[in-house]
């Protein structure tokens, strides 16, 4: 789609905006916003409308909507929110496509708050116009300009904004004054700077939408507190990849205190932190820890190409931060290149002092002449074993000339990302400009050039994940039906029996055995399925937590023994009051002790199943070192999720212990997933815990199925 046709375009291009409620004060929201308008020349024709002015800030003032003698494309409303409503309505029966309400008092405020919303919503829905808020400071397209705001960064000097290629988008009004402001002294310039409030109508989708056909954008950032329609953001995700953009997020609600605030704050539902990391990894959304980030990370993106590795060179005034580095780096994903024999003999030629050479300290170097400095980072740079180059420079002899020694060792094509860090104050702020200016992006601390460099490389693995992405696993044939009409059977509470019926369907491996209505059978199905020793389970819907009600009892050996179990689980059933639903007592071999054990798990967080893959047991709980993917998966996902965990090295064996089956690990979740998708209606989660894995093979031994 071109973006002329876009169905925002107007709204980021308006050529007519009514300022509803615009007043002389410029002390008051309602003045200055159209004052912030005039002073930074909005190209678009304004319309002031109050019922009380014939005139307002020196333009001439309509008493009524109905008064404009042209269709505005985008009202701004400045009132109180009792107001709103009738307002939005005259604007509808003049055929305003777009409004601003900026009125706060809406779904961030409670329950009448709620319907105070909806009530606008379906006003604005009647007419088929947009709403941009409530509860919101408005939005700025920086080409032009069109300001239609009143965010207090406005309150700076006419020309004083920065003209960029980054957008940013926020669901806080005064977050986006502030960390626009600075940003334009960080010398990061925007695009576009859109608050979006409550989003009764545009929300956070639909601006990504813009922004990946938007020429003028090449990275958006994000200040999330809640997603709205998780179904159409990843439309748009899906939009930005294909774009090649990259939207790097700030999301609130990494803790249930956090999301309290943020619910209270723009009535959203800010959905669970896993759910929302598996999603970035999905969509390669990057993540950012703080704030300042928001501003640092896409400085180095819209900059610097994707980084095709971790290997960090760092060509450094200090060896003592070139150190620092080395030490930093491994918390970011990141490692220290090795320079081969090649490299080093070259640089030893050109610094005069024998390796290594990464960490490179090239003061180190005989100085006699600055050009040592653009010879070695050339060299340092143009080899193979290097794909992020850091340049940090301390406040030290040279702050003049050392920019434009250090630029000149760079290529005018950048093939590989160069990030540079140049620690200081007031005196690293002309190499700080020079460096910035030379298309380098220069930060004056470390945590910042470090977090902008594993952004490149998370970039870049994002990148090469899409390009190589295969298809998720197919459903079995007849699975669905067959599952379907368990489901039905079990009147859609399922126990252990009927969900490994379930999982085998899909191919998930699990103990042999049988579900028994009387003693003669268990004994039966004992010599059915091998002979002992033996597991026997009570099962019941009614209670989920076997082992704890005595349930459950474990290698039995004989006849005798079963014989003994059953009248046990009998009786435990009845004094539980759960014989209602008793539906037998499922018999199966006892598993042989594992290599360890694992859980698979699947959870339905809406719109999405997510799977779970981690230590097992009590583990589970305990460490909680989890891996998390958004279903469906494929190989590559699942491979992943084994590697991430913390206890990754006790899947590759460790003191002479086999390495798990990873083959049939990675299996597993797929099928896993698979199972999901394929029951995305009607299954709620899964819980294979543990998963006996062997090195050869696996046994969800313990699982259960929750429908919806």
């Amino acid at each position: 789609m071109d973006i002329q046709q876009h169905p925002l375009h107007k709204l980021f291009n308006p050529e007519h905006i009514a300022v509803i409620g615009a007043g002389d004060d410029l002390t008051t929201v309602n003045g200055r916003s159209l004052m912030l308008m005039l002073r930074h020349c909005t190209k678009a024709k304004l319309y002031p409308v109050n019922p009380k002015r014939d005139q307002v800030q020196g333009m001439t003032c309509y008493k009524q909507i109905a008064d404009i003698p042209v269709v505005p494309d985008v009202a701004v409303l400045v009132i109180a929110q009792r107001l709103v409503a009738e307002t939005l309505t005259a604007l509808g029966e003049k055929g305003c496509a777009f409004a601003v309400v900026t009125a706060s008092g809406y779904a961030e405020s409670g329950e009448a708050g709620r319907k105070e919303q909806q009530q606008i919503e379906q006003i604005a829905h009647r007419y088929g116009m947009h709403l941009v808020g409530p509860n919101c400071v408005g939005l700025v397209n920086l080409n032009g300009p069109m300001v239609m705001s009143w965010v207090s960064t406005l309150t700076r000097p006419q020309g004083d904004l920065l003209y960029g290629d980054v957008a940013l988008v926020s669901q806080s009004g005064a977050m986006l004054s502030s960390l626009w402001d600075r940003a334009i002294d960080f010398g990061l310039g925007y695009s576009k700077v859109i608050s979006s409030g409550n989003e009764a109508d545009l929300g956070l989708a639909e601006y990504l939408d813009y922004l990946a056909l938007d020429p003028e954008t090449k990275v958006i950032s994000a200040y999330i507190e809640g997603i709205k329609n998780p179904e159409r953001l990843v439309r748009s995700l899906e939009l930005l990849r294909e774009k090649g953009k990259t939207l790097v997020a700030f999301k609130v609600g990494q803790t249930e205190e956090a999301s309290r605030a943020a619910a209270s704050h723009t009535g959203s539902l800010t959905g669970s932190k896993d759910t929302f990391d598996a999603l970035c990894r999905a969509y390669g959304v990057v993540q950012v820890q703080n704030l300042d980030d928001l501003l640092s990370v896409p400085f180095a993106l819209r900059a610097m190409p994707p980084a095709k590795g971790p290997r960090l060179g760092v060509f450094s005034s200090s060896g003592g931060a070139g150190g620092v580095i080395a030490d930093k780096a491994g918390g970011k994903g990141l490692v220290l290149a090795k320079p081969g024999q090649e490299l080093e003999r070259d640089l030893a030629e050109i610094v005069k002092f024998p390796p290594p050479h990464n960490p490179l300290d090239f003061v180190k170097a005989p100085l006699k002449s600055l050009d040592v400095i653009t010879r070695a980072l050339a060299r340092f740079l143009a080899d193979e074993s290097v794909d992020i180059m850091i340049v940090f420079v301390n406040v030290i002899y040279f702050q003049e000339m050392g920019a434009d020694y250090i630029l000149a060792g760079l290529p005018e094509k950048r093939e590989k990302p160069v990030l540079a860090c140049w620690m200081g104050g007031s005196l690293a702020k002309e190499a700080t400009r020079k460096m910035n200016q030379g298309g380098i992006p220069t930060y004056n601390d470390l945590e910042s050039c470090l977090e902008a460099a594993r952004a490149l490389y998370e970039v870049g693995c994002h990148q090469k994940r899409h390009e190589r992405r295969t298809l998720s696993q197919a459903s079995p044939e007849g699975a669905r039906s067959k599952a379907l009409a368990i489901i039905e059977e079990c009147g859609g509470r399922l126990d252990e029996a009927s969900s490994k019926d379930i999982l085998k369907l899909y191919g998930i491996s699990c103990p042999p055995g049988r579900l028994c209505r009387s003693l003669d059978q268990a004994h039966a199905a004992a010599e059915a399925i091998g002979g002992y020793p033996l597991v026997a389970k009570g099962v019941t819907p009614d209670i989920l937590h076997k082992t704890e009600a005595g349930l459950v009892h474990l290698n039995i050996r004989d006849a005798a023994s079963l014989k003994k179990a059953w009248a046990d689980i009998e009786n435990k059933i009845k004094a539980s009051g759960a014989e209602a639903h008793f539906r037998g007592v499922l018999i199966e071999r006892m598993a042989p002790s594992p290599l360890l054990e694992v859980i698979v798990g699947a959870v339905y967080d809406a719109p999405f199943h997510k799977i779970m893959f981690g230590l097992g047991g009590i583990w589970v709980e305990a460490l909680k070192d989890t891996s998390t993917r958004l279903a469906p998966l494929n190989a590559d996902d699942a491979e992943e999720m084994l590697s991430e965990i913390k206890a990754a090295k006790l899947l590759r064996g460790l003191r002479g212990k086999p390495a798990a089956d990873r083959e049939n690990l990675i299996r597993t979740l797929l099928a896993v997933s698979c199972m999901v998708s394929d029951l995305s209606d009607r299954i709620a989660e899964v819980d294979l815990n543990p998963l006996m894995v062997y090195p050869r093979g696996v046994c969800a031994v313990d699982a259960l199925i929750t429908i919806k």
